[in-house]
């Protein structure tokens, strides 16, 4: 035990002279004090204190970010949304993305809240017999491209609430994609 100390020194010095004894490839940096430029100037500004950056911080408190004029500062999810409810059981959809509502279906589409929330995938799985999803596109459901008339009627013949999705999760779709029809806006 007494010569452990004395044998990691002369271990240290080994590899430290196997270290040095081998010789770096030119040009690059990095390699040791011998790459260091031969005038190093004297640090020209003194250290901070820990006393200088306490009062720093204190000077310069966080209060937050600035909020941009018109910023919205409250958004409100249920005043962004639509419900579907059935048997004690709600899903939220945003608004405008029922596409159709038959009538005898109308109670379904209620204001708020209403049982137990279930994600829109569980519930669509759960009453496929009440959904029909429609898959539309992006342009679609921006309104650059309208959905196809004879699709368009061939959903409103199923007789179930006809819901926008874009990759199986509902979307909102703008008025202006909608064909017109008598009874296209639930």
């Amino acid at each position: 035990m007494k010569f452990l100390p004395l044998t990691l020194a002369v271990l240290n010095a080994a590899l430290c002279l196997a270290a040095d004894a081998q010789s770096p490839p030119s040009g690059s940096s990095g390699q040791g004090i011998q790459f260091l430029p031969e005038k190093r100037l004297a640090p020209t500004r003194r250290a901070t204190t820990n006393p200088e950056l306490k009062a720093r911080l204190e000077k310069e408190k966080f209060e937050g970010f600035r909020k941009e004029p018109g910023q919205v500062t409250h958004w409100d999810i249920l005043e962004h949304s639509d419900f579907l409810a059935y048997d004690g059981c709600y899903t939220l959809l945003p608004k405008g993305a029922v596409l159709f509502l038959p009538d005898r279906l109308a109670s379904c589409k209620v204001a708020g809240p209403q049982g137990q929330l279930v994600l829109w995938r569980d519930f669509s799985a759960k009453y496929r017999a009440l959904i029909e999803p429609c898959e539309v596109s992006l342009e679609e459901a921006t309104g650059k491209k309208i959905i196809d008339p004879t699709r368009w009627e061939t959903l409103q013949k199923t007789d179930r609430i006809v819901v926008a999705v874009l990759n199986r999760s509902p979307i909102s779709v703008a008025s202006s994609a909608l064909p017109a029809s008598p009874s296209s806006a639930p």
